[in-house]
């Protein structure tokens, strides 16, 4: 369900200046176009180093909400903290 009537959304179109709409489109592309371009280029590994390292040691002994900590991970490759003091 549209929040606007379609007739009234091309009644609106039609008073909106054309030049103004294109200035302000080369503006998002000239602005946002490269940006977009170098976040599909980045490889995520780059950024994933500081979420892949060890938390088996992690000192988790004040821990006590655990809820959905491991949610939707099938498997670890290295150990996950040992929770004893969890309610959740």
């Amino acid at each position: 369900m549209a929040i606007f009537q379609k007739s009234i959304v091309d009644k609106y179109l039609l008073t909106l200046d054309e030049g103004l709409i294109e200035a302000a489109f080369d503006t998002y592309k000239s602005v946002y176009v490269p940006k977009i371009a170098r976040i599909r280029n980045l490889k995520e590994e780059q950024y994933q180093t500081q979420f892949l390292r060890d938390i088996g040691n992690w000192a988790v002994d004040n821990v006590t909400q655990c809820l959905e900590f491991s949610y939707n991970t099938p498997s670890w490759t290295l150990p996950q903290p040992n929770f004893t003091n969890c309610t959740q």
